[in-house]
């Protein structure tokens, strides 16, 4: 946290609007991962809207991400959903597998929590596929943590378990701990 908070004190004393937005980003996920939700949307708000006027997509997303996490771990599904509805079509547009495997696996953790077992599965093998495609390990094991919680809500505990195990193989194998969020 101290890494980032003196990395975005020098960003603005530099002037450096994309590296400041990204440093406000990462404030925002580690807030997040601590379950300082207040704390976590401040920091996204300003990073959105930072590099929104900067045009740096990718972390005016992240940083929106962010703030439908909160909203889900708040039990706000509308707000939630209509933060990473607006990414989707973006990421298939430019084909950025990363940010459609993370938005759909975000889509899934929200239906699951609806208890929607139909679109969580959905949306977490869309997640899935996404993942494989990108060939990024913590976002397939992300993916796979969403895939086992839709197995779980449809009643395939066996399939949940082996799941799990494969994304905590892949974790391991890239030495990334299990986040938080």
């Amino acid at each position: 946290r101290q890494l980032h908070l003196d990395g975005l004190t020098l960003a603005e004393e530099l002037g450096l609007w994309p590296k400041v937005a990204y440093e406000l980003c990462e404030l925002g996920c580690l807030a997040l991962e601590t379950g300082d939700v207040h704390q976590a949307d401040h920091f996204h708000q300003r990073a959105r809207q930072l590099a929104a006027e900067q045009s740096y997509r990718p972390i005016e997303q992240r940083s929106e991400i962010g703030l439908a996490i909160s909203a889900r771990h708040t039990g706000r599904f509308t707000v939630a959903e209509q933060h990473l509805r607006r990414w989707l079509a973006w990421n298939q547009q430019v084909r950025w597998e990363d940010g459609t495997a993370t938005v759909l696996t975000e889509l899934g953790f929200l239906s699951e929590q609806r208890g929607d077992a139909t679109g969580a599965l959905r949306h977490h093998l869309g997640g899935f596929r996404a993942a494989q495609r990108s060939g990024e390990p913590r976002v397939t094991a992300r993916s796979l943590d969403g895939l086992a919680g839709a197995c779980a809500l449809n009643g395939w505990h066996k399939d949940a378990a082996h799941l799990l195990g494969a994304a905590a193989r892949v974790r391991q194998a890239v030495g990334a701990p299990l986040p938080g969020l």
